[in-house]
């Protein structure tokens, strides 16, 4: 793999509903190639936007025995598109050089980007 080649790590999908609904509004995920990730979500009232944290722990590394991998993530909504439902991604997160427990900064996304407003 080159390094800038964005190869993946894996994946996680977390309901929305549950992470709220979750104690300290946290949940964590095992990833299917090794290493967890770890959601925290906070509900904003009023605001009309999402505050979320991100946290990865003992990622795989898919840079090679001499090198560590550059994590980072995206944010994608459910679409239907032409009847069929698709994933769109609407936000990517900063690159976390070469950590494969890498924590991200909080993120604020206005619900209008990720769900169109509808907030039910």
């Amino acid at each position: 793999v080159r390094k800038g080649d964005n190869k993946s790590m894996g994946a996680a999908v977390f309901d929305l509903g549950e992470l709220l609904g979750a104690r300290g509004g946290t949940k964590a995920k095992k990833l299917r190639g090794g290493g967890v990730l770890h959601a925290h979500v906070r509900k904003s009232k009023g605001s009309g936007v999402l505050r979320l944290q991100l946290q990865g722990q003992k990622l795989k590394n898919t840079e090679g025995f001499l090198r560590k991998s550059d994590p980072f993530f995206e944010l994608s909504r459910r679409v239907d598109a032409a009847g069929a439902m698709t994933w769109d991604n609407v936000v990517k997160s900063d690159v976390v050089m070469d950590n494969l427990s890498p924590s991200w900064k909080e993120i604020a996304v206005e619900l209008s980007i990720l769900c169109a407003g509808e907030k039910d």
